[in-house]
């Protein structure tokens, strides 16, 4: 089920006894999405916003190394991202491991 406030009092009001799970893709695309609106508020008006946005989502083994240097220069400038992006990488990188050995794609 997503995880939508909606859906949620939508099953409590008409499945009273259901219980509610949440797998493990819609887990990790939550917290993603924190993680990019931390992000925004941390560097506010930070230049090209939409490519930081896009580097910080890119599996680490993914980037170029100018990317690689870019996000190592986020990092020194902004602190507190680099170990919440460790976490969501290491999350992210669980979950993807789990699917892949459970043979589904993000269930």
């Amino acid at each position: 089920m997503p995880l939508s406030q909606s859906y949620g009092s939508l099953v409590k009001k008409w499945f009273p006894n259901a219980r509610m799970v949440a797998d493990r893709f819609h887990v990790v695309r939550v917290m993603r999405q924190h993680f990019i609106t931390l992000c925004r508020d941390m560097m506010g008006e930070y230049q090209s916003r939409n490519k930081v946005r896009a580097l910080l989502g890119t599996n680490p083994e993914n980037l170029t190394q100018k990317g690689k240097l870019r996000l190592a220069t986020l990092f020194l400038e902004f602190l507190a991202l680099k170990p919440i992006y460790n976490e969501i990488q290491q999350l992210t990188g669980c979950s993807a491991a789990k699917a892949k050995r459970s043979g589904s794609a993000g269930n």
